[in-house]
């Protein structure tokens, strides 16, 4: 099964294998011998370089900034591949990735071509893509995922052996694609998150794949705009309609007191909400609820084991060392206009 917390054990047991850390290890054997001089993993160092997109999420009324020193809490799991890099490097990491025989620019073989063939056999399968992958001249799979391997997503695209992978941190969302057989790949990124971003760049690459296949492209710019507005329309009302909610409160000034307690979460660990002071705790985080022109939604199921927030500007400080940093809450992801979270145990 996949799991970002393996990958980064497998950076640890790297580093009781080889004299360097997996930090160093990946510059040295991987990224300066592809030439990826923009390319790093090291979190902080990529952030305070001033050479970094600012992250956004995407909400009913806009756009709003995210403060960039949030995705420094990747650190934690960053062997797992939290790695900054550009567009320039992307793609000679790509004509890495497409070369017959795991070679660079300079034709250095940087790793067995039957070890690089290992991470792309098959491990783990997967459903049936959604509609959103359907063609719609035909109604068939054009766009597939069959299986997860080591890193990589196994598929095809238009009769094309397909591999790819995604990736995304608070802000930010990617997609990396390539077709061996016909030596072609493409790599996109956003700096949004909490949207239609994925599809949108899945758009994207069937627009290239499709140009430079001589293929007519599947949709036109307004035709994939109208795609995105729908999937966004559908996502709001299946979020609303699976889960039962029932609007509570349209001003987080009056919180419900049955809401103050203590909250476990298998996976966010723990959480305080005190109603009164209108401060939510999370981990080492504390929030205070902000008053603004834009009144936050809060949401629940009337056992009150599910809650659904909007994403207007909180303020969020947590602790690092001595340092503190500003941002907004991310308590679990939903597609559209909400952070959403599941309360699995409400222990007082």
């Amino acid at each position: 099964t996949y799991s970002n917390w393996m990958y980064s054990m497998a950076g640890t047991v790297l580093e009781f294998q080889t004299p360097d850390t997996w930090e160093e290890a990946l510059i040295n054997r991987i990224l300066s011998k592809l030439g990826m001089s923009e390319s790093t993993p090291y979190v902080e160092k990529a952030i305070d370089s001033g050479n970094y997109a600012h992250p956004f999420v995407a909400t009913s009324s806009g756009y709003h900034p995210l403060q960039v020193d949030i995705n420094k809490a990747v650190t934690l799991t960053a062997a797992a591949g939290a790695i900054s890099s550009s567009a320039t490097d992307m793609a000679k990491w790509l004509q890495f990735q497409l070369s017959v025989n795991a070679t660079n620019g300079q034709g250095e073989q940087l790793m067995l071509p039957e070890a690089r063939a290992k991470t792309r056999e098959p491990v783990t399968a997967l459903p049936d893509s959604g509609n959103f992958y359907r063609d719609p001249s035909n109604g068939a799979f054009s766009d597939t995922s069959s299986s997860y391997m080591l890193g990589w997503i196994d598929g095809t695209y238009r009769g094309y052996r397909q591999i790819s992978h995604t990736g995304g941190t608070f802000g930010h969302t990617t997609l990396l694609s390539f077709l061996p057989e016909a030596n072609l790949g493409f790599f996109g990124s956003v700096n949004q998150m909490i949207g239609e971003e994925m599809e949108a760049l899945t758009l994207l690459k069937w627009f290239a794949f499709d140009v430079f296949m001589g293929t007519t492209p599947r949709y036109n710019l307004e035709e994939a705009c109208q795609v995105l507005q729908n999937i966004r329309t559908q996502r709001v009302r299946s979020q609303l309609q699976s889960q039962n909610l029932q609007q509570d409160s349209t001003d987080l000034k009056n919180i419900p007191e049955s809401y103050s307690g203590h909250y476990h979460h298998p996976a966010y660990q723990s959480m305080t909400v005190n109603a009164t002071s209108r401060i939510l705790t999370f981990n080492n985080a504390q929030l205070t609820l902000s008053t603004t022109s834009d009144p936050l939604a809060l949401l629940a199921t009337p056992q009150g084991d599910w809650f659904l927030m909007s994403p207007t500007p909180l303020t969020l400080k947590f602790a690092k060392g001595e340092k503190v940093a500003s941002g907004m809450l991310v308590l679990g992801l939903d597609t559209v206009d909400y952070y959403f979270g599941r309360v699995s145990q409400q222990l007082d």
